[in-house]
C-alpha cells in the first residue's frame, strides 16, 4: 500500500532467509507477524518474536535473518521506496 510518502509491504521469508546489511536513506519500521528473526540495527542485535516491533532510522545500518523456520514481516518505509513500488506493483493493472 502506498500512502503518500509511506510504503507498507508484507514480506514472507523462508527459513534461513537473510536481508544483508544495508544503510538506506529511508526510515523503516515494522512488526513481526509470524516466526522469529534475528535483527541487527546499528550495533544492537535482538531476537524478535511475533508482535515485536522495530524502527530503523534513516541512514542506519541494519540486517535481519529468519531463524527456526519461515517469518512474515510487515514493513513500513518513509519516504516511500520507489524501487520497491516498481518491483512489487507489477501485478497491479493500471487504472
Amino acid at each position: 500500500h502506498n500512502g503518500g510518502h509511506r510504503r507498507v509491504a508484507g514480506a514472507g521469508w523462508g527459513g534461513g532467509a537473510t536481508v544483508p546489511e544495508q544503510q538506506p536513506p529511508h526510515g523503516q519500521g515494522g512488526m513481526l507477524l509470524k516466526g522469529q528473526i534475528e535483527l541487527t540495527i546499528g550495533n544492537q542485535t535482538r531476537l524478535c518474536q511475533p508482535g515485536g516491533m522495530f524502527i530503523s532510522p534513516p541512514d542506519t545500518p541494519h540486517r535481519a535473518e529468519a531463524i527456526n523456520g519461515s517469518a512474515l514481516v510487515l514493513d513500513i518505509f518513509s519516504p516511500m521506496r520507489e524501487d520497491y513500488a516498481a518491483l512489487l506493483n507489477k501485478y497491479i493493472p493500471p487504472a
